[in-house]
C-alpha cells in the first residue's frame, strides 16, 4: 500500500518538471525564498517548528522543500479506537512539494503570491493506543501532500501562512494491517527572500 503513495508522486514531479521546460512563455528572474517559523502538528505540544525553501522554476511555477516537527514529549495514551485517525498522531515530516502560482498583477509597494502545491514526502507518526509488546510507538512512513499557502514580501522579509493534508498508511499493531492515515499540519512563518528584481506580474 505504500508503494501507492510513492509511485504516483514521482510521477508528478516529474510531470511538473518537464512542464517547467517546455514553457512558451519566458520564465521570470530566479527567485528563492527561505522560510521558518512555527508548526501545529498532532503532538504533546500542538507547537512545533518549520523551516524550508521555495524556488521558482517558472513564472507561475515553484518548487517548496522543508521539515517540521513538533517539540519532544511523551504523548497522552488513548483508548479510542473508532479509526486508526483516533490514535495515531503526526509527529514530523519532510516534503517536496511543487505548487502552482494563481497568476495575478503585483503591486509597486509589495510582493504577494499564492500557490497551490502537491507532493511526495516522509512523516514520521506515533501510535497513542494503550501500550503492548506489539505496539509501534514510531513510524516512518512515505506520504503524499496536498496543501496551500500565501505569502506577503516587502523589502526582502516577509510573511507566509500555509496550511497542507499529510496522507499516509500507518502499520496499526492491534489490526495487524496497514490504515489509511492522514492528518492536517498549520504554519506560520518570516521569509527571506533572494534574486529578485523589478515587478513580476
Amino acid at each position: 500500500m505504500r508503494a501507492l503513495f510513492a509511485t504516483p508522486l514521482l510521477s508528478l514531479c516529474s510531470l511538473f518538471f518537464s512542464g517547467a521546460a517546455v514553457a512558451a512563455r519566458p520564465a521570470a528572474e530566479p527567485q528563492v525564498r527561505l522560510h521558518a517559523g512555527l508548526s501545529l502538528v498532532q503532538a504533546p505540544l500542538p507547537v512545533g517548528f518549520s523551516i524550508g525553501f521555495d524556488s521558482r522554476v517558472g513564472r507561475n511555477l515553484a518548487l517548496d522543500a522543508g521539515v517540521f516537527g513538533s517539540m519532544p514529549g511523551e504523548l497522552e495514551t488513548t483508548s479510542d479506537r473508532t479509526t486508526s485517525r483516533d490514535h495515531f498522531r503526526l509527529r514530523h515530516g519532510l516534503y517536496t512539494m511543487p505548487g502552482l502560482r494563481i497568476p495575478h498583477p503585483q503591486p509597486r509597494s509589495f510582493r504577494w503570491d499564492v500557490y497551490v502545491r502537491g507532493g511526495p514526502g516522509v512523516v514520521w507518526t506515533e501510535d497513542t493506543w494503550e501500550r503492548t509488546p506489539n505496539n509501534v510507538a514510531g513510524q516512518m512512513d512515505p506520504a503524499a501532500f496536498a496543501g496551500v499557502d500565501g505569502v506577503i514580501v516587502k523589502n526582502a522579509v516577509g510573511l507566509r501562512v500555509g496550511a497542507r493534508t499529510a496522507f499516509t498508511s500507518v502499520y496499526d499493531s492491534q489490526l495487524q494491517s496497514d490504515q489509511f492515515f492522514w492528518a492536517p499540519q498549520y504554519n506560520l512563518e518570516l521569509v527571506y527572500q533572494f534574486g529578485v528584481k523589478g515587478k513580476v506580474n
